[in-house]
């Protein structure tokens, strides 16, 4: 995507800015992922999450903050014409428009998008692990291009991605897709039993927290996995979700408790580095 006409669209200064500048860079920047939205490397990145799709989507996250502990969110679905899927990523362009202003939206790299999603399992923990990359300005302020970053997070019902209000819809809901993770991790095959024995290892962790009161893990769930923000009312809806006895399972296989100690890891990485946190819708 080409960098905006400067004529047209004169740098800002470092004041306040004023709300009609605020809603002219929102428009821009929702013209700017409708552009995105229709590149070639949307496409890419579902055909290399083909194999996975029951499990995982691909996910694009627009930047993290200025001190890279915490970020924008992550736009799912790029067009999809689901109103709620559309109403989630408007939500995160609003918040890069707040932080950042005026943007310059680029696709990122065809390599980077098979480098990053070839193996979408390592994708997922290396994702998990870490915070959006930082993309800084360049020296003398002036803007570069801002490349979304490509990832992957579990799919999900489009009921969870509103606010969790109604616990009738959310648990149910939520049941269903630790359900179904548990099918996969002992009927499927190939990288989709992979990436379903990390989620639902996850899922598992985090209801060990629920029992034990530990809240903090339930919120790393819920934004590092789930991909969604951690609010008050997601960390009930989840914690009644993880608590039903309807999609637990006993067993999965004899290499599963590898599984959970990767995941757990991922967990103790998080609580040492203190991170906030960064990810969702």
């Amino acid at each position: 995507m080409s960098q905006r006409d400067p004529q047209l669209h004169p740098a800002k200064g470092r004041g306040q800015p004023q709300a009609a500048d605020l809603v002219d860079d929102l428009l821009s920047l929702r013209q700017q992922i409708a552009v995105v939205a229709s590149s070639p490397v949307i496409a890419t990145a579902r055909q290399l999450t083909a194999e996975v799709s029951a499990v995982l989507e691909p996910v694009w996250s627009v930047l993290a903050s200025r001190d890279n502990t915490t970020g924008i969110g992550f736009l799912r679905r790029l067009g999809s014409s689901a109103t709620e899927v559309q109403a989630l990523n408007d939500a995160v362009a609003h918040r890069a428009v707040r932080i950042y202003q005026e943007l310059d939206l680029a696709a990122p790299a065809m390599q980077d998008v098979w480098r990053c999603l070839a193996k979408p399992a390592d994708a997922l923990v290396a994702s998990v692990r870490s915070s959006p990359r930082r993309q800084a300005a360049a020296p003398g302020g002036e803007r570069t291009a801002c490349t979304l970053g490509a990832t992957v997070r579990p799919v999900l019902p489009v009921v969870l991605f509103d606010n969790w209000t109604d616990d009738t819809l959310v648990v149910p809901a939520l049941r269903r897709v630790l359900r179904h993770w548990c099918d996969l991790a002992r009927n499927a095959t190939g990288e989709k039993r992979e990436v379903a024995r990390l989620t639902l290892a996850a899922a598992l962790l985090a209801r060990g927290a629920v029992l034990d009161g530990d809240t903090a893990t339930v919120k790393w769930f819920i934004s590092r996995w789930l991909g969604l923000r951690s609010t008050d009312t997601r960390v009930d809806g989840a914690s009644a979700a993880l608590l039903e006895n309807g999609w637990v399972t006993r067993s999965v296989d004899d290499d599963f408790s590898a599984v959970r100690d990767t995941v757990t890891d991922r967990v103790f990485e998080f609580n040492r580095g203190g991170r906030a946190d960064c990810y969702g819708g």
